[in-house]
């Protein structure tokens, strides 16, 4: 059976999509989690969230065996996936080939929310473009604020520039194990402080969760007009993201070409 991997940019991202991981559980289809950031700001091994990640997805029905840490190996720090695209898109290039079978990729929408879920984005944009089989790619919204001041956000709102819109209902039954779930991560507890009252509404009163295909012969431009909702936070400039996007670009068609030559 084909197989689904989902790249998170950090630890406890799975948050915002238990629901498909559940339901490939579920039925059967084959999956693997992948964290490509360390989840700590100077690169070192994050041991802690690690390991409430790994009690959520345990109690979501995941194998430990299926779960990589690609961004601890590298000791890519969190906010800087930027810096090490080539690196990160290598290793997990190297992941898909190893696995096999890969037919589907999730990952984190591009919506300005945090710069490492949009590097993320670009990243499996590009996994997806430069696989010789077919694979589909879908992105997740999280957090973003268009339109907004300050570090005020929205929280799962998909953007129209990122394309059609599919939400499914999530049961009762699964409603109130999500919320049960979110409070596994104690290290984080001042930012699902700010996240759990709108978390909490979404999952009483709206019950869905919301992905989008990637397009990945998207240009990456600004996601939104306006200041980005981590540019308002002080967390980089979408001119240095765009900047190692564009580095990325060029070491991937000279990398493609040199491949050519290769085969000749």
């Amino acid at each position: 059976m084909k197989r689904s991997i989902f790249f998170f940019a950090h630890y406890d991202d799975e948050f915002g999509v238990y629901e498909d991981i559940r339901i490939h559980i579920a039925q059967n289809i084959p999956l693997h989690i992948v964290y490509v950031t360390s989840s700590s700001l100077n690169g070192s091994k994050n041991i802690i969230r690690e390991k409430e990640s790994l009690l959520v997805l345990k109690k979501l029905g995941v194998d430990r065996r299926h779960i990589s840490f690609i961004g601890k190996e590298l000791s890519i720090p969190d906010l800087a996936l930027k810096n090490h695209l080539i690196k990160a898109f290598i290793r997990c290039k190297s992941l898909i080939k190893k696995l096999g079978d890969v037919k589907t990729i999730y990952t984190h929408a591009y919506e300005g929310g945090h710069p490492d879920h949009d590097a993320l984005n670009f990243l499996c944009s590009k996994l997806i473009s430069t696989n010789k089989s077919i694979v589909n790619g879908w992105q997740f919204p999280l957090y973003c604020g268009p339109g907004l001041i300050g570090p005020f956000f929205f929280l799962f709102k998909p953007l129209k520039s990122n394309g059609k819109v599919t939400r499914k209902k999530i049961e009762k039954t699964y409603v109130r194990l999500y919320l049960k779930l979110v409070f596994t991560y104690k290290s984080q507890i001042k930012t699902f402080i700010g996240l759990f009252p709108f978390y909490l509404f979404h999952m009483i009163f709206i019950k869905n969760y919301i992905i989008q295909k990637i397009n990945p012969k998207k240009k990456y431009e600004r996601p939104h007009k306006g200041k980005l909702l981590y540019e308002r936070r002080g967390m980089g400039s979408f001119k240095s993201l765009q900047l190692k996007m564009n580095e990325f670009e060029i070491w991937l068609k000279k990398s493609s070409k040199l491949h050519q030559v290769k085969k000749i």
